[in-house]
């Protein structure tokens, strides 16, 4: 098994809520990347994003809810959307993680590329 996949597996079962929490929070402040989350609904309503994240986007939380109407996918490149739309169905439809490049808009208008790997969780 994986070290990181031992690490949640531990923290699962050993940690208290608020213990997992704190984890959760300090994993999130030493990943070199940003975490975004969006339900897997049409449009992807937005769950969550770090602080990381908005930082190489430029907004603060609230003007990136209003910026892309609360759906990740309005964030996207428009030509980039109906791969990320394709990549995340088929992978999902397979039970499998995703992987995918694509554009992410920032406050200033341009676009930076992103990485982004992901899997359903219930």
């Amino acid at each position: 098994m994986p070290k990181n996949k031992r690490l949640l597996t531990f923290a699962q079962n050993t940690l208290s809520s608020d213990a997992s929490r704190n984890l959760l929070e300090l994993l999130n402040r030493n990943i070199p990347g940003g975490i975004m989350g969006g339900y897997l609904s049409e449009g992807f309503p937005l769950y969550c994003i770090n602080d990381l994240m908005l930082d190489h986007l430029g907004f603060t939380y609230d003007e990136f809810f209003e910026d892309i109407g609360g759906l990740v996918i309005n964030g996207i490149h428009p030509d980039d959307r109906e791969a990320v739309n394709s990549a995340v169905a088929e992978a999902f439809a397979q039970g499998l993680e995703y992987e995918i490049q694509y554009r992410m808009r920032k406050k200033d208008g341009s676009y930076i590329w992103v990485h982004d790997t992901g899997r359903r969780i219930t």
